[in-house]
């Protein structure tokens, strides 16, 4: 998963998250993980970013959802700044990225 997680992305945002690939020039999904609610009952999703798919993701953000400013981090450079409850979704959804390649 190269690290990249994202949390409360609803399904349908997530139906919008097509990018095309440089090369060709087709449409593709990125993979997006379904982890379960979490403590607060919120539904947790983990989304791979990785590669060259990071800047349409981005860009995705700021010009359909309106969200400026987003950054990404490596996750294994975050987990000691997480709560247990963090680290334990996180390592749900790198192995849940892992287990579909």
């Amino acid at each position: 998963m190269s690290g990249q997680l994202l949390r409360g992305l609803t399904t349908a945002a997530a139906d919008r998250l097509v990018t095309a690939d440089e090369q060709q020039q087709e449409p593709h999904r990125l993979p997006l993980y379904l982890l379960g609610k979490d403590a607060s009952q919120r539904w947790t999703f983990a989304l791979d970013i990785s590669g060259p798919l990071k800047d349409a993701f981005l860009d995705f953000l700021s010009t359909s959802c309106g969200l400026t400013g987003v950054q990404t981090a490596d996750l294994r450079s975050l987990m000691a700044c997480l709560s247990p409850e963090a680290c334990a979704i996180a390592g749900q959804a790198a192995a849940l990225s892992q287990w579909h390649l």
